[in-house]
């Protein structure tokens, strides 16, 4: 494994750290079961979660992204997203929370770690 995934519970949310490399696409899968393993775990106390990928060097491809938001289970999709990243274009973010919202995750990307805690703990659920 060449990556952590690492959960912070905060007062008002869940922060998830992703670091390291996604070497392949099995990987990225296994990073997802692990998230999600952390959201069952809190998902009484959280119904918001933020996702750190500053520190996740080679990721998984957009093609990768779009089959693995069909396997996100029901029972977490309620909750609230925030990823965090400084690599991605604003276009493939675009892209990326489309695909996530069209399989009815609320979900948003920002590039600043303030903006997207705001984002966290002041917007409503779905």
């Amino acid at each position: 494994m060449h990556y952590t995934v690492e959960a912070f519970p905060h007062d008002n949310y869940l922060e998830i750290s992703l670091k390291g490399d996604v070497l392949k696409d099995t990987d990225a899968e296994k990073m997802q079961n692990l998230i999600i393993d952390y959201l069952r775990e809190y998902k009484t106390k959280y119904n918001a979660v933020l996702i750190d990928m500053r520190e996740l060097g080679r990721r998984a491809s957009i093609t990768s992204t779009f089959f693995r938001t069909g396997l996100v289970p029901n029972d977490v999709k309620y909750i609230r997203v925030a990823f965090l990243d400084l690599m991605l274009p604003q276009s493939t973010i675009k892209v990326a929370e489309t695909m996530y919202r069209n399989k009815g995750i609320n979900v948003k990307l920002f590039y600043d770690y303030n903006e997207a805690k705001t984002w966290l703990t002041k917007t409503p659920s779905l």
